[in-house]
């Protein structure tokens, strides 16, 4: 979503002190199997570097996550600002380490668009996943960072 326009929305529609919080995850989890976790970031950068060679009807759109708590700042929509972090346990194997790449935004457009798992890296990431994660559940570490704003 366009940020400028998402905080607009969010001050029109709280009360002066409603509080708008917007959330998201660090990717990927850390999983305890350093070797997945660089094959998901060398994926994601394949990614970005397909995305830029293709003309894609469909957008990729990224917006840096090191700026959003200034960007919620820059808006002038709200009187305080801060950011969170938040960390939770789960569970996890390969399948569903693969299964979060799969869900990334950027991932989808490109499969939509054609782009084979090879040249984005997925099958790679796919054998290391399975290889260090295997198929038994093991213990991740979700971190998350939350922007305020109060209103």
């Amino acid at each position: 979503m366009d940020p400028q326009a998402t905080f607009d929305e969010a001050a029109r529609i709280l009360d002066i002190g409603g509080v708008f919080a917007a959330y998201d995850y660090d990717w990927p989890p850390t999983t305890g199997a350093w070797e997945a976790e660089a094959a998901y970031a060398g994926c994601m950068q394949r990614v970005r570097e397909h995305a830029k060679s293709v003309k894609s009807t469909l957008p990729v759109r990224h917006w840096d996550k090191a700026r959003h708590l200034e960007r919620l700042q820059a808006s002038g929509r709200f009187r305080y600002t801060k950011e969170l972090a938040i960390h939770h346990q789960d569970q996890g194997n390969a399948e569903r380490f693969i299964g979060l790449l799969l869900s990334q935004g950027g991932v989808m457009t490109l499969l939509k668009e054609g782009a084979s798992e090879a040249q984005l890296g997925i099958d790679q990431c796919r054998a290391i996943a399975a290889q260090v994660l295997g198929e038994g559940p093991q213990t991740w570490y979700w971190s998350s960072r939350v922007r305020l704003g109060v209103v």
